[in-house]
């Protein structure tokens, strides 16, 4: 499963994931990446993805919380 969101790291606030099912999947890769073209706004938000592997057969969700830590 993929997800992907837009996040401003530089707040203070990022993304947090947890799930309906324990042990219900395992992250399998997260990467950040930030507009370098020429619209870019200086300081916006940055791209997120998180590529999860499923661990389990049936269905779960994966819920998603943007915080302060």
């Amino acid at each position: 499963m993929k997800a992907q969101l837009v996040e401003k790291a530089l707040t203070g606030y990022t993304w947090h994931y947890y799930s309906s099912e324990a042990n219900a999947f395992s992250l399998f890769s997260k990467e950040s990446s930030v507009d370098q073209s020429e619209k870019a706004v200086q300081g916006g938000g940055s791209k997120v993805t998180w590529l999860f592997s499923p661990e389990t057969l049936g269905s779960f969700a994966i819920i998603f919380n943007l915080y302060r830590e």
